[in-house]
């Protein structure tokens, strides 16, 4: 008899413990990081170009910047003729956006453009791009940009050049007509082409990516799902194969090391 009401008291004194311990040990609410990377890169894509700049010490001080080149471009002018116009290139990018457990950086940069040739024997242009992100993902991807009618396109470029009297910036100026993938759109003038590319870690921890391309593309495309980041050093002599020297492109910066996410 006593025995069983000890027993009973001591079954009311465990679970008076375990429900006191249940209400008072704190409880933390699940962290999907997948969902805050995948967010991250979305908005900084939302919200390309940032800030376009070609001065290489605001590209320095800035936080999320698109570095860009100067081009004369050929196009139509209905009363003057053949004329040459200004056009920015899109050459480095570095972006950062926070979210709340992590901090997710970004660093595209052209190191270098030079002619090069497909296994098929036809004409390419190979891009050496340093690289810098937090952690590379597997669903990286690479395109090159085609024009679909190079005539039309310069001929737009040159409208908004005169338009807004300075120069727009090849492939984020360039509207879009369509969505791939739900995320990745298309642009107006140039259709996504699968390219050859390859992904290496140099030892100084900075990945580089080699990209080949057909020799009439006009940039590349580098997309870390949803991110898609268009990079151009696009010049008739390389695309012509006239020459065997690397494009004098050297990289503005050193590449960023971007922080851990957290």
């Amino acid at each position: 008899m006593w025995s069983f009401a000890y027993g009973l008291i001591a079954l009311a004194l465990a679970s008076f413990v375990v429900m006191y311990a249940a209400l008072h040990t704190p409880s933390f609410a699940s962290v999907n990081i997948a969902d805050q990377l995948y967010n991250a890169k979305r908005v900084l894509y939302a919200y390309r170009p940032w800030l376009v700049t070609d001065n290489l010490t605001a590209f320095n001080e800035g936080m999320n910047m698109t570095y860009v080149v100067m081009t004369y471009k050929p196009a139509v002018d209905g009363q003057l003729g053949v004329v040459y116009f200004p056009l920015y290139l899109p050459y480095a990018y570095k972006g950062e956006k926070a979210e709340r457990n992590l901090k997710y950086a970004v660093y595209l940069g052209l190191r270098e453009c030079r002619p090069a040739v497909f296994s098929s024997g036809s004409p390419a242009v190979l891009y050496v791009v340093d690289v810098a992100l937090p952690q590379l993902m597997p669903w990286l991807e690479v395109y090159a940009l085609v024009p679909r009618n190079l005539t039309v396109m310069l001929r737009y470029y040159y409208g908004l050049y005169k338009s807004r009297g300075e120069p727009p910036v090849f492939l984020l100026d360039d509207p879009y007509y369509g969505r791939r993938n739900e995320g990745l759109p298309e642009l107006n003038f140039t259709q996504l082409v699968k390219a050859e590319w390859a992904l290496v870690r140099r030892p100084d921890g900075v990945n580089t990516l080699y990209v080949t391309a057909p020799a009439e593309a006009v940039g590349i495309y580098v997309v870390e799902y949803p991110l898609a980041l268009p990079l151009s050093c696009w010049d008739e002599e390389l695309s012509a194969y006239t020459h065997s020297e690397p494009a004098n492109i050297s990289p503005p910066i050193n590449p960023l090391q971007p922080p851990s996410p957290r």
